[in-house]
């Protein structure tokens, strides 16, 4: 059950997002659901439309954001630049191809910046990087990531996870660039529709892997705003999400959007959706939390140890952490007794944290359930 302070949150944002009356809970403990906002990193998007008397709390977050902001296009525009200067083909994911879709592009709070290049330019765009002054942090089999000046860079050559393959849409994308403008900054995007198809991925990704946060929906629902209509979903974007088995999780998100976010366009392609499983939907991102962050250690684990094979999980989880077995081959048999060790140390700490990691037995029953009938895992 949604909670009033939770209630009170959704209602400011229908306010500040659509200028829509909001209708308060009687009883609302506004400190409460500025922490809520916090979590969800939703702060700015939302300030708007708080009362006076307790509105300056969150004038100081908006305008941390709002800095946040700048220093972020910036740090992206350097390496636009740099890109552009040696003809690596480019694009920017999420970030700034989500907040152009927003009443107020400054408002929608940033991370990092993520940056998708051709496979066969990955290599040396990591060594431009570097040859700039931004230091490598880490890499994994989707991207590299770097830091300089306090903004991370997540450097791309792949973007779909294992569960759905959006690729060959990104590649069309990346070949056909769209110059986008924010702010006085010029950058690289993919196509309209296939942005609107990585936002929606995006929310699934979080949602399957490190829980889901109301910002990456109401990237999506910015972006059904801004012209996804009956026509356009018709003509253009429902074949995309019926290929990529995208579709019933683009009907629910956008029903719920308009249930309890306020969207206003007179649509009807989502009227079918399911009304319990976009409650569902919507009590999970609430749950969730701290964008995304909520998610018990044991819940993720569990899951993918009931629906794979223990053994077989374990090792390919330990392929990819245990950077011994990446250098000798002769430990890498046992990489799963590695993993073995990652999750027990995992779960100490998790319980001297005061997590419930009993919890994930039953969150995880759940959630498998959910993804299930939203048809993405």
């Amino acid at each position: 059950m949604i909670s009033p302070d939770q209630t009170a949150l959704l209602e400011l944002l229908k306010a500040s997002l659509y200028k829509q009356e909001p209708r308060f809970p009687s009883e609302i403990e506004w400190d409460n659901v500025l922490d809520i906002a916090k979590k969800q990193a939703i702060v700015p998007l939302a300030e708007y439309s708080v009362p006076d008397e307790y509105k300056d709390a969150w004038k100081a977050d908006t305008f941390k954001c709002k800095c946040h902001y700048i220093r972020v296009l910036y740090e992206q525009d350097r390496v636009v630049q740099l890109f552009l200067e040696h003809n690596i083909p480019t694009v920017i994911l999420k970030g700034s191809s989500a907040s152009m879709y927003y009443p107020v592009p400054s408002c929608r709070p940033m991370g990092d910046v993520d940056v998708l290049v051709s496979v066969e330019r990955y290599e040396e765009a990591k060594k431009l990087l570097v040859e700039l002054g931004y230091h490598f942090l880490k890499e994994d089999y989707r991207n590299s990531t770097f830091f300089r000046n306090g903004i991370e860079i997540e450097l791309h050559y792949h973007f779909s996870a294992e569960e759905k393959d959006i690729e060959h849409y990104i590649s069309d994308g990346l070949k056909n660039a769209v110059q986008y403008t924010i702010e006085n900054y010029s950058f690289p995007g993919l196509p309209r529709n296939i942005n609107g198809l990585m936002l929606l991925e995006h929310v699934r990704q979080h949602l399957v892997r490190s829980g889901l946060g109301l910002r990456q929906i109401i990237d999506w629902m910015m972006f059904v705003h801004s012209g996804l209509d009956d026509k356009a979903w018709i003509t253009e974007f429902r074949g995309m999400t019926q290929e990529t088995g995208l579709e019933t999780l683009a009907v629910t998100l956008t029903y719920m959007c308009r249930k309890w976010l306020g969207l206003p366009d007179k649509i009807t392609w989502c009227n079918k959706a399911d009304d319990e499983l976009a409650d569902m939907l919507l009590m999970r991102i609430l749950d969730d939390g701290n964008f995304g962050k909520g998610t018990p250690v044991s819940e993720n684990t569990i899951r993918q140890l009931k629906k794979k094979s223990a053994i077989g999980y374990l090792q390919k989880a330990g392929l990819a952490h245990w950077e011994n077995a990446k250098k000798y081959p002769i430990l890498r048999p046992i990489a799963w007794l590695y993993q073995l060790g990652r999750y027990v140390r995992k779960g100490v700490s998790a319980l001297l944290q005061g997590e419930n990691v009993f919890r994930g037995f039953r969150t995880s029953t759940e959630k498998a359930a959910l993804l299930k009938r939203l048809e993405i895992e």
